[in-house]
């Protein structure tokens, strides 16, 4: 875990290894897990500003945009970011449909 502190590590792990992602997870739990990428594809201001904050477990949480996460799932690619890729634009469908009936 010491490694992912290591700017060069993480660097070499992008580049030569082809790793985009650190996979975390609870080990009580495995179905709580975040992935944590080794680069940074957005910048974190850009993050923030367009971050929402969602509840879970009781705790309020700042999490990416849809079109963040999208963006950054398409970056990666894996056969799970595709599939997320979609739910997460149906989500979106569904917010905007919601929104565009509001007055």
């Amino acid at each position: 875990m010491q490694d992912f502190a290591d700017p060069v590590k993480r660097r070499d792990w992008h580049e030569n290894r082809n790793m985009d992602v650190f996979p975390l997870w609870d080990p009580q739990n495995p179905l709580r897990s975040v992935d944590v990428f080794v680069h940074e594809p957005i910048g974190f201001d850009t993050l923030w500003r367009d971050s929402v904050t969602k509840e879970y477990d009781g705790l309020r949480v700042r999490v990416a945009s849809i079109p963040h996460l999208i963006q950054m799932k398409s970056a990666v690619n894996r056969p799970q970011d595709r599939l997320d890729i979609e739910n997460l634009r149906a989500i979106q469908e569904e917010l905007e449909a919601g929104t565009k009936g509001s007055p």
